[in-house]
């Protein structure tokens, strides 16, 4: 059987659109671009399906905006990198902050959508509060968010 890429594409956004209506309490449709949005208790992200080389999911919060571009921050963020070695938190140059992990394809089930999105959330909720207590900024303030059950 020879399946075009298109129809792969479909399956996959399927697959996805599934695993988070059962990750999350409330149904959660994607948005315009088919991601689908994420609330920790200071920050949001999007849950982003990656349908090209290399498939799987990109998870990306937004822990914090208009944080200073410091030394101190950058040192932190170093910090987060060396003790989170699967997730990469940043600074954008225009002074938000973010927390992305890549989930591959073949591991999309309810049990690691759940574990990784409950993990970028705490990051980015621990990282968000942190930096901008510290060093200034504000951390984005989420709509009420789907509740992940646990």
């Amino acid at each position: 059987m020879n399946v075009d890429v298109e129809t792969q594409r479909g399956w996959f956004a399927a697959k996805v659109r599934a695993v988070v209506n059962a990750v999350m309490e409330n149904d959660n449709p994607p948005d315009a671009d088919g991601d689908f949005v994420f609330h920790g208790e200071t920050s949001f992200g999007y849950l982003q399906p990656l349908a090209a080389d290399p498939w799987g999911i990109r998870f990306l919060a937004i822990a914090a905006r208009e944080v200073p571009n410091k030394v101190g921050v950058l040192r932190e963020l170093n910090e987060v990198n060396i003790a989170e070695p699967l997730l990469t938190a940043y600074l954008a140059h225009d002074g938000t902050v973010v927390v992305t992990y890549r989930l591959a394809a073949e591991a999309v089930t309810e049990v690691n959508v759940r574990g990784t999105l409950l993990h970028v959330i705490d990051v980015a909720d621990r990282v968000g509060q942190l930096l901008t207590a510290v060093h200034g900024g504000t951390t984005p303030k989420p709509l009420p968010r789907p509740a992940v059950t646990e």
